[in-house]
């Protein structure tokens, strides 16, 4: 019973990491994702980042976003570095950043920050939120409203 247990199992682990997506009517595969982002394609970039909150599995997607952020200035990379930062989708509570050291939490502050800066609603959001709260930030109410309000 429990070698049957784990075969099946391990079918479904095997069977939920994704090796292609298929968005609007195309398949492309993940690594073929991952190579156009990384040469600049934009579009291809977002389709990974869709690829990605289906299946958060993808051990290259942080790599791949702080690239495409660092090289391309694209708002949506710095996006999902801070959620990659903050582990987003393995984490019940993604504004509690306690369990993160001080070097980590600047570093999603920033990739907050640059988002923002490149007029990302939701980098501001979230911002904002902080800012509000004062626990990451120096709290600063005014800032936080306005980061909040600016992008509605």
């Amino acid at each position: 019973m429990r070698l049957i247990m784990f075969g099946f199992l391990t079918l479904i682990f095997i069977g939920c990491k994704k090796e292609s997506v298929n968005i609007n009517g195309v398949t492309t595969s993940i690594p073929k994702l991952h190579e156009f982002a990384l040469k600049g394609d934009l579009n291809a970039y977002s389709d990974l980042s869709l690829a990605y909150l289906d299946s958060p599995n993808d051990v290259n997607f942080c790599q791949t976003s702080k690239n495409v952020a660092e090289k391309y200035n694209f708002p949506e990379a710095y996006l999902n570095l801070y959620y990659c930062q903050i582990d987003y989708y393995h984490r019940p509570d993604r504004m509690n950043l306690e369990d993160l050291n001080d070097n980590e939490i600047k570093n999603a502050m920033n990739y907050l920050v640059k988002g923002s800066n490149l007029k990302n609603r939701e980098c501001s959001k979230l911002l904002g939120e902080y800012y509000i709260q004062g626990k990451y930030l120096k709290k600063n109410t005014q800032l936080g409203n306005s980061l909040i309000q600016d992008n509605k």
